[in-house]
């Protein structure tokens, strides 16, 4: 005990002391020596492998989770002060406004009536004044909200293309504005960048304009005016020659995803193998050659399933779809 003690420290063995499983062992430890005393000291080593091998197997998770990271307060800081929470309520209120809901605005937050016949009362997008006025927090958690992300449109060849006119927006801006969802799908798993374009009439590409068009029609205070659409061949026309344009400024946003997925899939390989090596290390301390046997050809077993279960979340695809095309004319 004294020796596993000093190996792996007094929390971890406490970690494992403290178990009802290690508790009836010791027990039943104690009924062997007073009736097979001759046998206890076979007893007492085969406990100590088990003890080695649960206190390894802890070790090695510990090791996984890693050491505990300072908190960044100017990344504190950029979170809370991130526009999500806007752009959540933008969403949800046209959407209800323009799917047949009701949205009852108050002198704090909104009643809420979705399609469905759902009521939602006091709610507030924003999670300070949910604590400040003790209203309910609505954010992506909800079900009914992150249903609204996962239904995203998206627009298609062919498809009429709004023509509208911004206030605000300089008069000597006007072309095709949109906005382009860039995924990599590996499994069930989709990694998204959003990508927003503007092509000029003169046929620049404007990326400072672009963000600039999507914060405006972001905006409450933003007066849009429609005037008509594009439609026909004329419309099949522009989303081909956009498309290309995106895919040419989508590959670098692409790229960085998949950049990241293979990191995150490196972490992901050397933390599996580290397991796999602490617990074969485990099971090579067990004194029954049998029991050793079975346990080396369980744990291969397991490195085989959890191979190929990487190998396939090593494919990877891309896509491309448009979330939005209009026509945008500055006054």
């Amino acid at each position: 005990m004294a020796t596993i003690l000093a190996e792996f420290g007094v929390d971890k063995m406490g970690d494992v002391l403290d178990s009802a499983e290690m508790a009836a062992e010791f027990e039943n430890l104690y009924k062997e020596a007073i009736l097979n005393p001759e046998e206890v000291q076979a007893h007492i080593e085969r406990l100590g492998a088990s003890l080695r091998e649960r206190m390894l197997e802890i070790t090695a998770a510990t090791q996984l989770l890693g050491q505990e990271e300072q908190i960044d307060a100017g990344l504190a800081e950029k979170i809370s002060e991130h526009p999500l929470p806007y752009w959540v309520e933008r969403m949800v209120i046209n959407f209800l406004q323009g799917e047949g809901g009701t949205v009852k605005r108050k002198l704090v937050g909104y009643d809420l009536t979705w399609p469905d016949g759902s009521v939602m009362n006091n709610v507030v997008f924003s999670r300070q004044e949910a604590e400040n006025y003790h209203m309910s927090y609505l954010s992506l958690e909800e079900p009914k909200v992150r249903g609204l992300v996962n239904r995203l449109p998206r627009v298609v060849a062919g498809q009429p293309i709004p023509r509208i006119r911004l206030k605000g927006l300089s008069h000597e801006i006007c072309g095709y504005w949109s906005l382009w969802r860039i995924s990599l799908l590996a499994g069930s798993m989709r990694n998204i960048r959003i990508l927003p374009l503007f092509q000029h009439k003169d046929g620049r590409v404007l990326l400072p304009t672009a963000r600039r068009i999507w914060d405006m029609l972001l905006s409450e205070q933003t007066s849009i005016g429609m005037e008509g659409t594009i439609q026909g061949e004329k419309s099949r026309e522009i989303f081909a020659e956009l498309e290309e344009l995106a895919v040419n400024y989508g590959q670098n946003l692409y790229l960085e995803l998949k950049s990241k997925y293979q990191e995150f899939l490196q972490k992901e390989r050397e933390k599996g193998l580290c397991a796999f090596r602490a617990r074969r290390e485990a099971i090579m301390r067990i004194g029954l050659p049998a029991v050793r046997q079975h346990r080396l050809a369980e744990l291969e077993r397991e490195k085989r399933d959890w191979t190929l279960r990487l190998q396939e979340r090593e494919r990877v695809l891309p896509e491309l779809s448009a979330v939005t095309i209009v026509y945008v004319k500055g006054e």
